[in-house]
């Protein structure tokens, strides 16, 4: 059985050096253990170093790009299964058809954008997969406390913090997503 996993990130290229050590070392464990991978397509910061391991490893690898980032030189040249799209809402739709687990590493307002539709989307059903935020360096600590903040104050169901789960390390997710239960995640109508 094939197995991929959509990975949302950072295609920064200020990116700090640990956050590039530990995408390496994520992505080269997925793709060892037969993961396939689907990215935004990108060739700098953390786009670029998931590109960079998993065709090291020759893991399966699909770029979704919009064509507007094609124009402007964005897409990682070395890359040969590229899906081109029209917008933005449309990459992260396709990348998260394309996919059976959704990884959330460090990133901008982009790569927030794109775990909020994950999660979103899942909340209402669209999709039962998967998300599993890899917590480097705790940098989604404050997300997480945020995301307690919604639920003490009545904003969100205790059940929606349950959406996602956040991992510290690769076997910390591997764990997760060899448990994985759907069916846990299913909201009624009065929790949505």
């Amino acid at each position: 059985m094939s197995r991929t996993i959509c990975v949302f990130c950072a295609s920064s290229r200020w990116t700090s050096q640990s956050f590039l050590t530990a995408t390496d070392q994520w992505i080269e464990k997925l793709s060892a253990m037969g993961w396939g991978i689907v990215y935004g397509g990108g060739a700098i910061g953390l786009m670029g170093q998931v590109s960079r391991t998993a065709r090291r490893l020759s893991a399966p690898l699909t770029a979704v790009i919009p064509r507007s980032f094609i124009a402007q030189g964005w897409l990682d040249p070395n890359v040969t299964n590229v899906v081109e799209v029209n917008t933005l809402s449309e990459r992260k739709q396709r990348m998260l058809d394309l996919s059976d687990v959704v990884l959330i590493l460090p990133g901008g307002t982009g790569t927030f954008d794109e775990l909020f539709f994950a999660i979103e989307s899942k909340k209402l059903a669209e999709h039962p997969k998967p998300i599993v935020i890899a917590n480097f360096d705790g940098f989604f600590n404050p997300l997480i406390e945020q995301f307690d903040n919604m639920m003490s104050c009545k904003l969100i169901n205790e059940k929606h913090r349950h959406i996602f789960y956040v991992a510290n390390s690769v076997d910390e997710l591997l764990s997760y997503i060899s448990s994985y239960n759907e069916t846990q995640y299913t909201l009624t109508d009065a929790e949505v």
